[in-house]
């Protein structure tokens, strides 16, 4: 599970993963930003569990949406 917090051309991602091995990837369109994340144990969702990652846009979030790429769903803002 993804969310994300941020604004700008800065984004924090927070992964519901016990795996400081995480990998992060973007794809930016117009629409949308397209978040790739790898872990070896991504499937295995664990609530006690957070990996961040920052991932520096090339042109400001603005109105884009965030998609995970693995499930094509919104991923949502973190309300800190």
């Amino acid at each position: 599970m993804l969310f994300y917090s941020g604004e700008g051309t800065r984004l924090h991602l927070t992964l519901k993963v016990c795996d400081s091995r995480a990998q992060v990837e973007v794809d930016e369109s117009r629409q949308q930003v397209l978040i790739h994340a790898t872990a070896p144990e991504l499937d295995v969702v664990k609530p006690d569990c957070a990996t961040g990652s920052r991932v520096d846009l090339e042109t400001p979030l603005g109105e884009r949406e965030i998609v995970d790429a693995s499930t094509g769903e919104a991923i949502p803002l973190l309300r800190e």
